[in-house]
């Protein structure tokens, strides 16, 4: 079953998902107050928190955000944050991609986004339709 939690339930479930963001951020998510602010958000409303489970057993958490492209107009539901605390069933991961589809849809998105360096992912991607030809680079820059 998968839940998106209410900002209010978040604080009760924050180390649980701390613990899974800490071990699936994007390279984008590197500033030092990068927790502080994640928290902020789902607390706010503006990124979203989903638990999904396995009767009362917690096993995976995926955080996501609209994004939106001003340029363009577009808006993307953006996985920000993917993570697995054993290994996910099948259909868990088919009940989660028609759910979050769905949200996706109601807040006018065109697409689901994700960063992602694992190659089990990409294949679920695949599985579901996705473009997976794009590489997303990271440059650092020194600090001066």
């Amino acid at each position: 079953m998968i839940t998106k939690l209410l900002p209010e339930d978040v604080s009760k479930y924050w180390d649980i998902i701390s613990y899974g963001l800490e071990r699936s951020l994007p390279p984008v998510a590197n500033g030092v107050e990068r927790m502080n602010n994640i928290l902020a958000s789902l607390l706010a409303g503006s990124m979203e928190c989903w638990l999904g489970s396995e009767g009362d057993q917690i096993a995976g958490m995926m955080v996501t955000a609209v994004a939106e492209d001003v340029c363009s107009g577009t808006r993307d539901l953006m996985i920000y944050a993917l993570y697995g605390y054993d290994k996910l069933p099948g259909e868990l991961w088919v009940e989660g991609y028609s759910l979050v589809s769905r949200y996706a849809k109601s807040k006018n998105c065109g697409r689901i986004t994700a960063y992602t360096n694992v190659p089990s992912l990409v294949e679920v991607a695949k599985k579901f339709g996705g473009d997976t030809q794009y590489t997303y680079i990271t440059v650092p820059l020194d600090s001066d």
